[in-house]
């Protein structure tokens, strides 16, 4: 908030204080004219000045004895840190803060320092530091404040959300549904807390392939935002954000972009245009823009939001990673190998550094590099990748999972191309199987359901099986899957006429088709 301009932050530290805006700027002014220097580094704060603020809270701090004036200091100037994107000087002066507050004494004060702490460490992905003081401080508040309190149900969603970043789903889910329910408890079901509760859930739903349970309460978390806090508010901005990349998975892509600029609007005017949350709304538009063909819009959207979290987070971070690996794509889609190759390399070594040899994020780049390595040539080196990928994403998600559909997709083609047919088709209808379930589940086809299907068609047509024993095949997939017959003869008609026109334009321009099928997965932390 210390970087937004005077007049929204007026409106919005009014609503927060329960002040007309008129009584807000009156307290300022005297808080402006106030000789307690405490006092008027707040009022500073307050009225948007943030860069003068810091410096009187440094005067505090230099001259100021007692504990708890120092930690208001230390903890203003950490925000004001965090808005401008400076984490590691934030997370340097919670800590600063932190050290003056005895657990002994005041165990409650100390858990909530100690939380800002582990935010702030989770957002750096310093995730065992982070870990070890989120349960603590869970298994503080629980003790001291009780297992349904509000303060017990913020705990357990940080440590869930941490959870899902190191990919410990299966106990992240326990986590935020206590929560959710621990908040409509104490707040009732239309609250700004259980907005927060509902989209962490919904996120994690979704990671998990259960779309159709994720989608409503995505829509009510929206829903609640915009009815707390207006249109424009940075709460509303996430929830559009979450609630476009579903439409986006599920190929709704008319409906999620005008939600994607929505989000976008709203972030550069409550953080700035240097933002990490800026950047994530970046790369979900340029994803996007990258899907429906408009790659020249995309590529500087994604510069930008690489240049942003770079400077945010450092060069070794996982949301750089993501960066990275988006731009890679891209610039490979548009034939620039060469540049896209270190790029991948880069985010591969950040990921299996920050994240482990065995998560998801980690595999989306190996499968990259895999594609990469393939389309100049080296399958050799590309295939041991690419089982890697589908090892570690069918560990992670389990066998039915739309990114397991891409890396099996993947390593089909790529045997297709090495002349390993046999063990293509069975990998490729594998792929299509789990495509044709996600669409009896969602009601939606997957973004990439076409895409599955003319791999497999291809493949079938390289073992010289005839179309009408691919579609035998098929079928018993899709029975098996219990999508209604009409879904599934639309998506194979809409196969075999884009095929059988790729293929007489390729014969045409005396080329290949060009198959190459880029990780599905939208970023969106």
């Amino acid at each position: 908030m210390s970087g937004w301009d005077k007049e929204r932050l007026t409106a919005a530290l009014s609503q927060q204080m329960q002040l007309k805006p008129e009584e807000l700027r009156q307290l300022i002014a005297a808080g402006l004219s106030s000789s307690d220097p405490l006092l008027a580094a707040q009022a500073l704060l307050a009225a948007g000045e943030a860069e003068e603020a810091s410096k009187k809270f440094d005067q505090v701090i230099s001259n100021e004895k007692a504990p708890q004036y120092l930690i208001l200091a230390y903890s203003a100037k950490a925000q004001i840190a965090y808005d401008q994107a400076d984490f590691p000087a934030a997370l340097s002066d919670r800590k600063k803060a932190a050290a003056l507050v005895d657990k002994e004494k005041d165990p409650i004060s100390w858990a909530s320092v100690q939380e800002e702490i582990a935010i702030l460490q989770l957002e750096l992905a310093q995730y065992q530091e982070a870990e070890l003081l989120m349960r603590e401080i869970l298994s503080l508040n629980e003790k001291t404040r009780g297992p349904s309190a509000p303060e017990t149900a913020k705990s357990l969603n940080n440590l869930a959300q941490l959870l899902q970043a190191t990919n410990r789903l299966a106990e992240a889910e326990p986590l935020m549904r206590r929560a959710l329910e621990n908040d409509e408890s104490t707040y009732g079901k239309n609250h700004p807390k259980v907005a927060t509760s509902l989209n962490n859930l919904a996120t994690l739903l979704q990671v998990t392939n259960r779309l159709a349970e994720a989608e409503p309460l995505m829509r009510r978390a929206l829903e609640i935002n915009e009815a707390s806090f207006g249109k424009d508010h940075r709460d509303v901005a996430r929830s559009l954000n979450n609630l476009a990349l579903l439409l986006l998975a599920t190929n709704r892509l008319t409906e999620s972009e005008p939600l994607m600029r929505r989000a976008l609007e709203i972030d550069v005017a409550a953080y700035g245009k240097a933002h990490p949350n800026v950047a994530n709304s970046l790369i979900n538009l340029a994803q996007l823009l990258k899907d429906t063909g408009r790659k020249d819009e995309a590529e500087p959207l994604m510069r930008q939001a690489l240049q942003i979290d770079e400077a945010a987070y450092g060069n070794d971070h996982p949301t750089v990673a993501r960066d990275l690996n988006n731009l890679a794509w891209l610039l490979k889609d548009n034939g620039r190998l060469t540049e896209a190759e270190p790029l991948m390399r880069r985010a591969l070594a950040i990921n299996e550094k920050a994240l482990g040899q065995n998560h998801p994020g980690t595999a989306g780049d190996l499968l990259s590099l895999a594609w990469l390595l393939k389309d100049t040539n080296r399958a050799e080196q590309a295939e041991p990748l690419m089982r890697r990928a589908l090892k570690i994403n069918e560990a992670a998600y389990g066998n039915d999972h739309p990114d397991v559909a891409v890396d099996l997709s993947s390593l089909a083609w790529l045997l297709k191309d090495t002349y390993q047919l046999d063990e293509a088709e069975p990998l490729s209808r594998r792929a299509v199987g789990i495509i044709l379930r996600f669409q009896a589940r969602t009601g939606y086809r997957n973004r990439d359901s076409l895409l599955h299907l003319s791999k497999y068609l291809a493949i079938t047509r390289a073992l010289k099986l005839p179309d009408k024993e691919a579609y035998k095949r098929l079928d018993s997939e899709r029975q098996q899957a219990g999508l209604e017959p009409a879904a599934f003869e639309a998506l194979w008609a809409e196969t075999l006429a884009e095929t059988n026109k790729a293929e007489v334009k390729s014969d045409t321009l005396g080329g290949n088709i060009d198959n190459s099928m880029p990780p599905s997965k939208a970023p969106e932390k």
